[in-house]
């Protein structure tokens, strides 16, 4: 046996296994800052379109199914997991704005169809999409947020405010005195 092979073998394992740390560590963190920024507005740029794995993974140059494994790792939700409540996200605010419909909103956002959407907004937010519209536009009315002029101490009826003399509810914030 060659004494000179003998020496180099102690030095090449240690090496091989550091390479083999280096790498564990570096999976078992997820996906680099540089690569998570790039994914996210990848996604962020593209909610209405139909994205697969295979092309939010081209953006982080690896191969899907390493990907979504590294994704998981980084953020704690699957990268489909993460478009979805980055859809509902966008979702809750055109709809906070209130100048969409429903199924609008969901076509914008890529879903197939209405009922597509209304199922997995209640699921992520816990309430229907037409729930979430009106309470938003009943909040506007508490918070300022509504710059109509023609309002006094009026109550949201639909598209316009109505004064409280001709609306047939009660005051909107009654409901804290009872």
């Amino acid at each position: 046996m060659d004494p000179s092979l003998n020496m180099t073998r102690p030095v090449e394992v240690p090496m091989l296994d550091a390479g083999m740390h280096r790498r564990s560590t570096a999976q078992s963190r997820g996906l680099s800052r540089r690569a998570l920024s790039k994914v996210f507005s990848y996604i962020g740029d593209r909610l209405g379109e139909k994205l697969t794995l295979q092309e939010i993974a081209s953006t982080a140059c690896v191969s899907r199914f390493h990907f979504a494994r590294l994704f998981r790792q980084s953020t704690g939700s699957s990268p489909m997991g993460y478009l979805l409540s980055a859809r509902i996200a966008r979702a809750k605010e055109l709809l906070a704005e209130g100048d969409l419909s429903i199924c609008e909103v969901a076509a914008v956002l890529g879903f197939c169809d209405q009922s597509h959407f209304s199922r997995n907004f209640r699921r992520l937010v816990g309430m229907t999409p037409r729930d979430y519209a009106r309470l938003q536009a009943d909040s506007e009315i508490f918070d300022g947020r509504d710059d109509s002029e023609t309002r006094h101490a009026g109550v949201l009826v639909r598209d316009r405010i109505a004064p409280l003399s001709q609306s047939t509810q009660p005051h909107p914030i009654e409901w804290l005195w009872r």
